[in-house]
């Protein structure tokens, strides 16, 4: 039996759509045993639309925020960073552009890296043996 592939929640603004294809992307290049969960439409004003964004997060081990310029002024995101940090999962921040987006404040004491698919891959692969945050994840 093969073991469960990991589960990654991936936060990104809504019309950064790109990035989050590119991590699906390169995962699939690199057969990466990982599953994306993601909200591909923003509606946070919707009580179903949050009531589904948090029964996703709480499906995952961690979850990555691409942080690009858009991130920090996106409802959704905000939505979504609540319901991660409600879920108490372990964040990686990954900037996605240069020069970089402001990264939000739920992200600011986990890992930060630019945007490199070797140092993302390590992260996700390191979720469940270790964490993504200095100070530990779900706890």
């Amino acid at each position: 039996m093969q073991p469960r592939a990991t589960r990654v929640f991936i936060v990104y603004a809504e019309g950064d759509q790109r990035f989050r294809d590119l991590m699906i992307e390169e995962a699939a290049r690199s057969r990466m045993a990982v599953e994306f969960l993601y909200m591909p439409s923003k509606q946070p004003w919707v009580p179903h639309w949050k009531a589904t964004c948090r029964s996703r997060v709480l499906q995952c081990d961690g979850a990555v925020v691409a942080i690009t310029r858009g991130t920090s002024v996106g409802e959704g995101v905000r939505t979504e960073l609540d319901a991660v940090c409600e879920a108490r999962l372990p964040m990686l921040g990954i900037f996605m552009e240069q020069p970089r987006g402001t990264a939000p404040e739920q992200v600011r004491e986990f890992s930060l890296v630019d945007w490199n698919w070797p140092d993302v891959a390590g992260c996700i692969r390191g979720l469940g043996k270790t964490s993504l945050t200095a100070g530990g994840g779900r706890g």
